[in-house]
């Protein structure tokens, strides 16, 4: 059976097979005892997402560690082999230098300055400026942003006239001196493509982390000479002893 039939076929019988379980598991519910169908309405409803959970996640995990220990065609153990060949290839050694990099520069300096935004930009005339200002990158998509930072990344020989905005720059600011091809260079992409991803996520992070400054309630100021009476067992009781109650003789 061709591979689209079947795709079409899981995605309309899966649903349909979904919503006939959950309407059967009710009713059937509805004939126990209210605190039997509670537990077992739990069980009912994350069968389902187990299961897929199961499928989809745990299992190919379980497969790929299984299948990492054998050799190309799956059939013998080979141990640690794959391993070894794997992390002394210079080309998986400079992968995972560039996800540590991703992983500790770019988180890092997106919850910080998204913690200096939501705190400076708190309750000020101009936070909602701010704000639009600091968030409009993340209502880009991908895919534009990649359009717009390769407009400013982009790269022209020495002694042609730069139309990037970056080597533009860099070009009159420091007379004499070669562009840099920013996506091209090994030195240079890591940092360029980190920053589009700072861009583009640190507003999300401040609207996030701003959160709880704004839950917290304000401190009230205290003021010289106020007589508000204070709440609280000590004043209720004041009450009680100024004013006893009335003997009805």
């Amino acid at each position: 059976m061709p591979t689209v039939v079947v795709a079409l076929l899981a995605g309309i019988l899966v649903p349909i097979g979904l919503m006939l379980y959950l309407l059967a598991g009710e009713a059937l519910l509805k004939r126990l005892r209210p605190r039997r169908a509670r537990s077992a309405r739990i069980a009912l409803w994350l069968a389902p997402a187990g299961l897929l959970l199961g499928g989809m996640l745990i299992y190919p995990l379980i497969r790929t560690i299984i299948l990492s220990f054998q050799g190309v065609d799956g059939s013998g153990f080979v141990g640690l082999s794959n391993y070894v060949q794997a992390f002394t290839r210079s080309d998986t050694l400079i992968a995972i230098r560039n996800n540590l990099l991703w992983l500790v520069v770019f988180t890092s300096f997106v919850t910080v300055i998204g913690i200096a935004i939501a705190t400076l930009g708190d309750r000020v005339k101009y936070e909602k400026l701010v704000r639009t200002i600091i968030v409009l990158p993340t209502a880009i998509s991908f895919v534009g942003a990649g359009v717009i930072w390769s407009f400013v990344y982009s790269y022209e020989p020495p002694g042609l006239e730069q139309t990037g905005t970056l080597n533009a720059i860099w070009t009159t600011v420091f007379p004499g001196s070669d562009p840099v091809a920013w996506l091209a260079d090994e030195r240079t992409v890591n940092g360029a493509l980190i920053f589009i991803g700072i861009w583009m996520s640190v507003g999300m992070a401040s609207v996030i982390l701003s959160r709880p400054s704004r839950a917290s309630p304000a401190r009230p100021s205290k003021r010289r000479g106020s007589t508000a009476p204070r709440s609280g067992p000590s004043s209720s009781a004041s009450c009680c002893l100024r004013s006893p109650p009335r003997s009805s003789w």
